[in-house]
């Protein structure tokens, strides 16, 4: 999905720029439309991470009306207007003057493509908006699968990995390698200590584990860290 959210941001920024007042040429349509794809993309991941997916929802859900009072818009539209000047020396004027007027139209674009029956835009699915994070292959795919499927139930998760997660958060996250290290080897391992990756998880999560600030919180800064390496 990720590709597809950075194609239709080009694409619409092109757009954009084709039928500004304002003359572009190729070579600038082609560097703002850059700028657009990696603005976006990291304004929806940063939400994402921060847990944010009822606010992403309500963007790509609810037509372009009132888009830009919007806070999550407004602060990419603040995001495309820094990274304009910063990356392409625009001035200030200008780059906000842009940003104002793009941003919301890519927006809300993608939000038609969200609310689309088209099987062509298929892809474009927001119960899989959390793969923005990084995936469903590293820990933050792990740790969305065991969120998304809590149904109860999962039980003899003693030891194993909430131990190991326990016991490195008890620790200041330096137990065995650290916190990222003791959960990357039991996905690596196929999860199969203490009843499995997925039911520790679960366990952990539906028995409220607080230590450390809480878990969910430790996990979820350890995927941050994992995305920025």
């Amino acid at each position: 999905m990720l590709d597809q959210i950075s194609s239709l941001v080009k694409n619409k920024a092109m757009e954009y720029m084709t039928g500004a007042d304002q003359e572009f040429s190729q070579e600038e349509m082609e560097n703002v439309s850059g700028v657009a794809q990696e603005t976006v993309v990291t304004g929806l991941k940063e939400e994402v991470m921060s847990g944010n997916i009822s606010g992403l929802t309500s963007i790509f859900s609810g037509g372009a009306e009132g888009l830009t009072s919007n806070p999550i818009v407004q602060k990419i539209i603040s995001m495309f207007g820094g990274n304009l000047t910063a990356k392409l020396g625009m001035g200030a004027a200008a780059a906000t003057g842009l940003s104002s007027g793009l941003i919301p139209g890519v927006l809300g674009s993608l939000g038609s493509k969200f609310q689309s029956g088209d099987s062509a835009d298929s892809g474009f699915d927001i119960s899989s908006l959390a793969a923005l994070a990084g995936g469903g292959g590293g820990i933050m795919g792990a740790v969305t699968g065991a969120l998304g499927n809590l149904t109860g139930g999962a039980e003899g998760a003693g030891g194993g990995l909430m131990d190991t997660v326990k016991n490195a958060i008890a620790g200041g996250g330096e137990a065995g390698g650290g916190l990222m290290d003791s959960v990357k080897d039991a996905v690596a391992g196929g999860g199969d200590a203490g009843g499995g990756l997925m039911d520790s998880l679960k366990d952990a999560v539906s028995g409220g584990a607080e230590e450390g600030g809480g878990l969910l919180d430790s996990l979820k800064d350890a995927a941050g860290d994992m995305l920025k390496k």
